[in-house]
């Protein structure tokens, strides 16, 4: 079970903040998720001709059973 809050590690970028657990498989691309998530929202908002000016929150969690114990909202 994954209620243990200090399993929990954090990455900010320009526009986002990364939410994953310790021992993830986001842990371990956590780089590679950063530079492709920032390059996709720059060239959305460019050709969207919109300024993005605040961070969205993203959360990494590794299956359905986890996220149902963390009581989180899961979109397919």
């Amino acid at each position: 079970m994954y209620d243990d809050r200090s399993n929990w590690y954090s990455c900010e970028s320009k526009h986002f903040i990364y939410k994953y657990l310790a021992d993830s498989e986001a842990e371990k691309d956590i780089d590679l998720i950063v530079k492709n998530r920032e390059s996709a929202l720059i060239y959305i908002s460019k050709f969207l001709d919109v300024k993005v000016d605040r961070k969205t929150k993203l959360y990494f969690i590794p299956d359905i059973k986890t996220a149902h114990e963390l009581k989180m909202m899961v979109f397919y």
